[in-house]
């Protein structure tokens, strides 16, 4: 997988490279779907074998390209202005999704309505990854894509302090209701 990276980064430009990782991107999306999907349908691991070991190997080659991209980030001094980046984060998530939903169905840590959340949850990811993608299209596109993105970091503090205060509320309410019991 390293090779690869690299003969691709060392291909005629950057244009090149955006253009492959759109296809892995695109590919490992409809391949995590169908992993999904099969997975879903309680088919065995051997007869996905034709999904699962370009999805293994695509997933291999994005997280090599975020690695890759981190240390670039690392050795330019950015480094912490990368880790904030709320796509990056998503990619790396997106990416990590694809081997999580293969161990648990392989070692059945949960049952099937919280193996179909999951599943759920991964495909979303996915469609986010392809969403980032978006900003090469136009740069109308470019601008509304990065706005998401600087609306999703300045409300990720604020989710997590609405959560804090709803959780308190729920529990007080729980108290309230369940007091005869």
């Amino acid at each position: 997988v390293r090779d690869l990276v690299s003969s691709v980064a060392t291909r005629p430009g950057p244009l090149t490279l955006l253009l492959f990782d759109l296809q892995c991107n695109l590919a490992l999306s409809v391949l995590y779907a169908l992993v999904a999907r099969s997975l879903q349908r309680g088919e065995s691991l051997v007869d996905m074998l034709p999904c699962v070991l370009p999805l293994g190997f695509l997933a291999a080659y994005s997280f090599a390209r975020q690695v890759t991209g981190l240390r670039t980030q690392a050795r330019l001094g950015l480094l912490l202005r990368s880790l904030m980046d709320t796509w990056r984060w998503i990619d790396f998530l997106a990416v990590a999704w694809s081997p999580l939903i293969l161990v648990l169905d392989l070692t059945s840590l949960c049952d099937e309505s919280q193996f179909n959340q999951i599943c759920a949850v991964g495909m979303i990811l996915c469609c986010c990854k392809l969403l980032s993608y978006m900003k090469l299209l136009s740069m109308k596109l470019a601008g509304l894509v990065s706005s998401l993105g600087l609306i999703l970091s300045d409300m990720r503090d604020f989710i997590l302090i609405l959560a804090v205060v709803m959780a308190g509320f729920s529990v007080a309410m729980s108290f309230l209701q369940n007091q005869g019991d």
